[in-house]
């Protein structure tokens, strides 16, 4: 294990030549988008729109079709969400790069274009396409406000190196303690 803690240090990815900088390859990037949205947007949409509907008493839909809609309407956002950003991950050589806010706006409006398309694909029914818009769009500008974040960047290479070295410092240290504590354990047994 030591030996692989020795060796990170000459690492690439700490260096902060833009020219060395290379961008998460873009498969990667939506797989974690996806896995995202599996974990928390999917079921906190679906919760929250069959709660409405609920409350509304409108149940003139299957939970299969809400549920397939669903899936539909954030998965293409998704998709649409990482094409608009990547050129700033390729300008900014960063990343999470910064995106501003008015690309952010435009991407919850197609978020809410997306689902009215969508919604009227599946219901074709005018209430359920309000309530389908509006509730996701709301979710979806809740994530982006509280979780995403989309307008700060995020750390650079440097950044990242100096985190990086800080925390292998910590668990340097931390080892040696433990290995200290250790120690000082088999000290005291063999004293008894």
């Amino acid at each position: 294990m030591a030996h692989l803690i020795k060796n990170t240090n000459h690492l690439t990815l700490f260096n902060d030549n833009k020219q060395a900088w290379e961008p998460i390859p873009l498969t990667k990037v939506l797989l974690g988008h996806l896995l995202l949205t599996v974990l928390f947007r999917l079921p906190i949409s679906l919760l929250s729109l069959s709660t409405i509907l609920w409350v509304f008493q409108i149940n003139n839909i299957s939970l299969s079709i809400l549920l397939l809609s669903i899936i539909l309407i954030i998965t293409f956002a998704d998709i649409i969400e990482l094409l608009i950003e990547r050129p700033f991950t390729y300008r900014q050589h960063l990343n999470k790069p910064a995106i501003p806010i008015l690309i952010t706006i435009l991407e919850v409006i197609i978020f809410a274009v997306i689902s009215l398309i969508i919604a009227w694909t599946f219901t074709r029914e005018e209430t359920l396409v309000i309530v389908y818009t509006v509730c996701l769009t709301a979710v979806r500008a809740i994530f982006m406000l509280t979780l995403d974040k989309p307008w700060q960047r995020g750390t650079n290479a440097t950044e990242d190196a100096a985190i990086r070295k800080k925390l292998h410092e910590a668990t340097q240290e931390t080892i040696h303690e433990i290995q200290a504590e250790r120690i000082q354990h088999s000290a005291t047994i063999q004293r008894k």
